[in-house]
């Protein structure tokens, strides 16, 4: 039996000890346990380097990395060990041209580590490896698997660099402006297409490029528009530069915006209309030299006769001109709509749905100069036939419902059951209804309404447009279905070429109705088409149609 106070007293000091190192053991075991499992679930491949280059620690990733190789590279090994074995293995594509030379510069940039880098690990594999030095001298390297964002990069700058072959080979040529309404990029192909280069627009607003001073008014409604940060189509001005000839530019843009709602520029497609306008104005200077000289009855009806025929050859060139090139931008615009759904940027497809808006407005407007030329040729064939007004007229509104929709445009169709037909051309009368309705909505107030009519009186039906929009000034009622007269509404932003309703007048005479406008200065418009009713075709009041 121990009775020596001193001896007990260091025996119960050490069992302390022991107690108190079993316990601290028992809890670095944890610790150890817990670090292990961390790192195991780091989804990048992880490894830890004492100040002597051997590896203190790593993840099943940095194993799995090795494959087969693992078992050679264990704790304490060096890292130049680890790289040989990752060449030796044939893990380091990017060293089979010179293993030593690879292996040298990689074991330099250990010794400095300097932040992130790419690797290739093997076909179509790439990590981004992150390399820091520890306080007490060691490195930690960390690499996150990136061959899926390398894929997705590959396949977005061949995506990217196909719209810019399509872009470079278009008629129009596309741009952008900063929120200040700078451009800051100009597409390559607007060197080909006006002789401008890029130098000459960036960093400009547009106002800076053109003639402004030539047309003021011109200029103040376009500028209006921007401030409102609204869209805009066929902004059509000169631009005067030095030691070249006069340029006519059309412009078309929408606003873009950052995701929280931040006006950031605007975005569009420009074209060179020079050729366009420069043969226009001398169709109508030809025309106003032709009035001059027509003093006499003889003399005015001979010149009334060549102006109109240069006219109708103007039109017919001019239209068959642009058909062929706008049918090629229109299939490349196709092409790129069924190809690109998933590679397109959503830049380049607002760009493209930009192109395929423009181009079907343009294709359009060239069927309506076509129309008007072949009219006034003498070569426009009627397929009349004897039909019901009504179901025209109800197909029409069905038409434009969307159209009326989107511009918060309420459409309206006051059915009326007619018990006699008229003789028309069925696609001729769907076409001229069509466009009175599309310029009803277009010209209309926010939120205005559009009331489709027909009545039937006297033996005449009728058919009605009415609307809510600004109406037309009593001095310009009888410019109404003059062509190329858009009275006024050139100002306004509003896309259109004053054709149509021109167009409508010649039809509707061809086809023996009438057509007619009753309008107001701020109380809206009126249009109409009437026929003669056709007794003979008289409707069977024993089978009576129900209006939907």
């Amino acid at each position: 039996m121990i009775d020596d106070p001193v001896l007990i007293a260091v025996i119960l000091l050490l069992v302390g000890l022991i107690v108190l190192l079993g316990g601290a053991l028992l809890r670095a075991r944890k610790m150890n346990r817990q670090l292990v499992s961390g790192i195991n679930q780091i989804s990048g491949n992880f490894s830890l380097w004492d100040e002597h280059a051997r590896l203190v620690l790593f993840n099943q990733h940095f194993q799995e990395d090795l494959g087969a190789a693992a078992s050679s590279v264990q704790r304490r090994a060096t890292f130049e060990h680890y790289i040989r074995t990752r060449v030796d293995n044939d893990l380091v594509p990017q060293a089979n041209g010179d293993k030593e030379a690879w292996i040298k510069e990689r074991l330099k940039s250990y010794r400095e580590p300097a932040g992130a880098f790419e690797i290739e690990l093997g076909d179509q594999c790439w990590h981004l490896v992150s390399e820091r030095r520890t306080s007490d001298g060691g490195v930690v390297i960390f690499g996150v698997d990136i061959s899926e964002m390398k894929s997705a990069q590959a396949i977005g700058l061949e995506s990217e660099q196909k719209f810019r072959d399509f872009a470079s080979a278009a008629a129009d040529w596309f741009w952008e402006a900063d929120a200040d309404h700078r451009i800051s990029y100009v597409s390559e192909n607007i060197h080909r297409l006006t002789g401008m280069r890029a130098p000459d627009v960036i960093g400009k607003r547009r106002d800076q490029t053109a003639a402004t001073s030539d047309d003021p008014e011109l200029w103040a409604p376009h500028l209006e528009t921007l401030a409102r940060r609204e869209p805009f189509r066929e902004f059509t001005f000169r631009r005067r530069l030095p030691g070249r000839p006069l340029l006519w530019t059309a412009i078309s843009g929408v606003p873009h915006f950052t995701p929280d709602g931040q006006f950031a520029g605007y975005r569009g497609v420009g074209r060179n209309v020079t050729e366009l306008v420069t043969a226009r104005q001398a169709l109508e200077g030809s025309e106003a030299k032709a009035r001059q000289l027509a003093h006499s009855a003889q003399e005015a009806r001979i010149a009334a006769e060549a102006a109109d025929s240069a006219k109708s050859e103007f039109l017919a060139s001019m239209s068959h001109e642009f058909r062929t090139p706008l049918n090629a931008i229109l299939g490349f615009g196709q092409l790129l709509t069924l190809e690109g759904q998933n590679t397109l940027s959503a830049t380049q497809r607002e760009y493209l749905v930009m192109i395929m808006q423009s181009g079907d407005h343009l294709l359009s407007l060239i069927s309506e100069i076509l129309d008007l030329a072949s009219i006034e040729a003498g070569q426009l064939r009627m397929s009349m036939t004897a039909l019901d007004p009504q179901d025209i007229a109800e197909d029409v509104v069905k038409t434009m419902q969307p159209v009326a929709a989107k511009s918060d445009i309420k459409l309206n169709f006051d059915a009326h059951l007619l018990e006699q037909r008229i003789k028309a051309d069925p696609k001729r009368l769907k076409q001229i209804l069509l466009n009175l309705v599309s310029n009803a909505i277009k010209y209309n107030k926010p939120n205005g309404t559009v009331d489709v009519r027909l009545s039937e009186a006297d033996g005449i039906i009728r058919i009605s447009v009415e609307d809510t929009g600004n109406g037309i000034a009593e001095e310009l009622h009888s410019q109404i279905f003059a062509p190329f007269n858009r009275l006024g509404a050139e100002r306004s932003g509003i896309e259109g070429a004053g054709i149509g309703l021109a167009l409508c007048k010649r039809l509707v005479t061809m086809m023996g109705g009438e057509i007619g406008a009753d309008s107001v200065l701020g109380a809206g418009s009126t249009f109409w088409v009437a026929f003669p009713s056709e007794p003979a075709l008289k409707r069977s009041l024993s089978q009576p149609r129900v209006a939907s």
